[in-house]
């Protein structure tokens, strides 16, 4: 998984690749809209026209026609517009100050500004649906990904997700069955334990770094980007932050 947390969005892909616009809903996380370059929500060559995002509403500005939110989540924030008939009662009005939301709008861009415009806005039931939706969020980059490097994700009949790899990856196989080796095996073996106490975010690079000071940071890292390239590890909240696949 590349490693960049905003990797892949605007990616270009090449001349081989192509853009391919889809009708879905793509969830996001806040710092993954601010990446964005144009209206158009771009990741790793798909276009969406509309996301969802679930975050807290940190202040609320009524005007004739439109209410205004400012949103925040752990990556960042932003503001997000609802446009409304004058003397009409929206059903946002359900939405309080200092609680969770769940927004379903596209991007939109004025001057060096990040706006959201929202279709459809409702009060998140609870802490669930917020960690349900971060979940959703990462696993969308990471099929994303996977379909933009040649793994075309597909559904089996009771919904989980199969992976259908293309021949470009097979000689890659032997090469990763072995699983990791020498200091790469170590590292491992310290992200897979820290999982186990910290699931949803893992160890970050500086605190491996701190683990094992016989490794240098530059080294630190290429072990890293090896050990992601061959399907052993991903990154969580961010390109710092590391989970074990197994």
């Amino acid at each position: 998984m590349n490693e960049s947390f905003g990797g892949g969005f605007n990616q270009q892909g090449g001349e081989d690749k192509q853009e391919n616009k889809t009708e879905g809903t793509l969830p996001v996380l806040i710092k993954e809209v601010l990446l964005q370059k144009e209206d158009i929500c771009k990741m790793w060559g798909l276009e969406y026209k509309m996301i969802t995002l679930v975050a807290l509403v940190r202040n609320i500005e009524h005007a004739s026609t439109k209410i205004t939110y400012s949103l925040e989540d752990f990556t960042g924030s932003i503001n997000a517009h609802l446009w409304v008939e004058e003397g009409d009662a929206p059903s946002s009005a359900a939405i309080m100050l200092g609680t969770y939301a769940r927004i379903v709008g596209s991007v939109r861009q004025q001057g060096d500004m990040k706006s959201i415009i929202i279709y459809k806005i409702q009060p998140v039931k609870g802490v669930n649906e917020v960690n349900t939706h971060y979940f959703e969020a990462i696993n969308a980059r990471y099929q994303s990904e996977e379909y933009y490097r040649g793994g075309i994700p597909m559904k089996s009949e009771n919904g989980s997700t199969v992976k259908m790899e293309t021949t470009a990856n097979y000689d890659d196989v032997n090469s990763s069955q072995a699983g990791p080796q020498g200091k790469e095996l170590v590292i491992f073996n310290a992200i897979q334990e820290s999982g186990r106490i910290h699931s949803d975010v893992g160890i970050s690079r500086q605190e491996l770094c701190r683990k094992f000071p016989h490794i240098s940071e530059k080294e630190m890292t290429s072990l890293l980007t090896n050990m992601s390239s061959d399907g052993h590890i991903y990154t969580s909240i961010d390109h710092d932050h590391f989970l074990s696949c197994h």
